[in-house]
């Protein structure tokens, strides 16, 4: 008998096995950025008087974080854009899920402008593209 331990392996974590599906990994992405857009809400509902920067982001932030998740969680439950291994189709269908979310959001923008209980910001456009933007990037970050 030998006093030799065997060596170790590879932690499972390390096998490419181990290593969630796209669609998981894309809806655990828009999981953050739909956190995000709750705690901006929760931070609204807390915040007195804040200073006109926090008051700025906290205006903007829920345009940032829809424009970030919503293309990642449609992305994650359409089996043609989270396709495993990434295609050029699957990436193909994530630029136009994209699109539309993003086209959605800025058209939804617009639609405050005759808006009584609604106020058309175009700090919010900005900020809805920047999060389509990130959208965008953690995707191909993701399916790399």
């Amino acid at each position: 008998m030998s006093n030799r331990r065997p060596t170790p392996g590879p932690a499972p974590s390390a096998t490419p096995s181990a290593m969630p599906s796209l669609s998981v990994r894309l809806a655990l992405a828009g999981m953050v950025g739909l956190a995000a857009l709750s705690g901006t809400h929760w931070l609204r509902e807390r915040v007195r008087a804040p200073g006109a920067l926090v008051a700025f982001v906290l205006g903007s932030m829920p345009n940032l974080a829809a424009g970030y998740a919503m293309p990642l969680v449609f992305a994650a439950m359409d089996r043609r854009a989270a396709g495993t291994p990434p295609t050029d189709a699957s990436r193909r269908r994530f630029r136009w899920l994209l699109l539309f979310t993003t086209a959605g959001l800025v058209a939804w923008e617009f639609l405050q402008v005759g808006s009584a209980r609604f106020r058309f910001d175009p700090w919010d456009i900005g900020a809805t593209l920047v999060g389509a933007w990130g959208a965008f990037a953690t995707q191909r970050r993701l399916a790399t």
